[in-house]
């Protein structure tokens, strides 16, 4: 199908609407805990930890669950599920009965949905989509994040000026409903198997640990894993320390963190913009490695920014934006060869077990941060040259010979299984 085809389009819609919702909530629930409930520091961190170790644990399943099920439904129902959570909220309020477990658990309990919409999200992509429009599809999706992670926190602070906190939420319930509605009414069939009947369905546990047996003997999937693996870890490191090394060390102002922070998210846009162009003049393979080694290499200048203000703005501004732009050509390339690669059985499981990976680096980083107990600029230093490091996974040849998806060969697990 071609990219404004009809179910592509209701498929973007219903991204875009949850998307702008979830950009609310992300914002007014934490505003719903400091001026209702009067939450400090440690509250504050204990709920964005708990959503997090939702979306973790839920990994461990959703492919497997999602591998199952149609994709489709499992979406609807997490969008359903998560416009339910909210309402919890809300009705709480307006009970008065509001607590500060309820907000974790609705927390931990939008964090479990959220994955599964992810995980079948992405097993249902490529079941309508031609794999030769793939990376033009994935960079829409992409830029679509990118547009909501630049402008979402301020568009949110306006919502929230004009309405209390309890009716964004509302807001944000009735975005999961609209997503759920545009869902269900899309009427073309996918190009996925029949899930398998129960007698033929074997134990829980080795069908999950099938995604993760897949990504390991597939080269290609094996080095894409290991390279975002490194990646997160040491970028996660970085996020943590940044502000801190921002302000604290360099000294610089809250208007001038604003301009380095804003830079991430304008390259972000730039490079979910301009993908496909790239694949389609350097090939696929040349376009991931030359990504990473650039955005990997301009981060280099960070811990080592020095001299007036304007050019250690200037200089953070452009390692920032260099590093946004890496991450979603990362992103819609490496997506394209995984939704090609992987068979539409294990789709679903294999897509989990990377984003397990992930999320396990991304709760990591941080912590390996601190327990160096370096001063902040050398902490800087380590991420920094962590996330060049990444690109070394990436020097395969049978990913540097890539040219596009359509090249690519579906993996056959049972080959594996029988040399």
């Amino acid at each position: 199908m071609r990219p404004r085809d009809p179910v592509v389009v209701t498929l973007l819609w219903a991204h875009i609407v949850s998307l702008a919702g979830t950009q609310v909530s992300r914002v007014a629930i934490p505003v719903l805990a400091i001026q209702l409930l009067g939450a400090g520091p440690a509250e504050m961190g204990a709920l964005r930890s708990v959503g997090a170790l939702g979306l973790t644990l839920a990994f461990v399943v959703s492919g497997v669950v999602v591998d199952r099920l149609r994709p489709r439904h499992v979406m609807i129902a997490a969008d359903l599920g998560q416009a339910a959570l909210l309402c919890v909220i809300v009705a709480l309020c307006v009970a008065g009965l509001l607590s500060f477990g309820w907000l974790l658990g609705v927390m931990f309990g939008l964090g479990i949905h959220s994955a599964f919409f992810h995980t079948a999200q992405f097993a249902y992509v490529p079941a309508v989509v031609e794999r030769s429009e793939l990376l033009h599809v994935n960079g829409r999706f992409e830029a679509t994040r990118s547009i909501a992670e630049i402008a979402g926190p301020g568009i949110s602070g306006l919502v929230l000026a004009a309405i209390s906190p309890p009716f964004a939420i509302v807001v944000d319930a009735a975005s999961f409903v609209v997503s759920a509605v545009l869902l269900r009414s899309i009427q073309s069939p996918d190009k996925l198997p029949d899930p398998p009947r129960p007698p033929a369905r074997p134990r829980f546990l080795t069908t999950a640990l099938a995604g993760f047996r897949t990504v390991r003997a597939q080269p290609i999937l094996r080095s894409l894993a290991a390279s975002a693996t490194t990646w997160i870890f040491f970028e996660s490191m970085l996020q943590a320390q940044l502000i801190l090394y921002i302000e604290r060390t360099l000294g610089l102002g809250l208007l001038a963190l604003g301009i380095i922070l804003a830079g991430e998210g304008i390259g972000a846009l730039a490079g979910a913009a301009s993908a496909s162009r790239l694949v389609a003049r350097f090939g696929l393979g040349r376009t991931l490695v030359t990504n990473a080694l650039r955005g990997g290499a301009a981060t280099l200048l960070i811990p080592f920014a020095s001299g007036p203000a304007w050019l250690v703005i200037g200089t953070l501004v452009f390692a920032e934006v260099m590093r946004g732009f890496g991450r979603p050509v990362f992103n819609i390339c490496s997506s394209a060869i995984q939704q090609v690669v992987v068979p539409p059985s294990l789709r679903a499981r294999v897509n989990a077990a990377m984003r397990l990976r992930f999320s396990v680096a991304a709760i990591a980083g941080p912590i390996a941060g601190v327990g160096f107990d370096l001063p902040v600029r050398a902490l800087v230093a380590i991420a920094c040259a962590g996330l060049l490091v990444s690109v070394c996974w990436l020097l395969r040849a049978e990913i540097r010979s890539l040219r596009d998806v359509t090249s690519l060969e579906i993996y056959d697990p049972s080959k594996e299984s029988t040399s």
